[in-house]
């Protein structure tokens, strides 16, 4: 997860309440 973390930033916005940001 830690290497993750530019999915995380770009996956938030696009998600809904960044629910699949959270899993990640």
């Amino acid at each position: 997860m830690t290497g993750y973390w530019p999915v995380i930033v770009v996956s938030r916005p696009l998600a809904p309440a960044g629910l699949p940001a959270s899993v990640w």
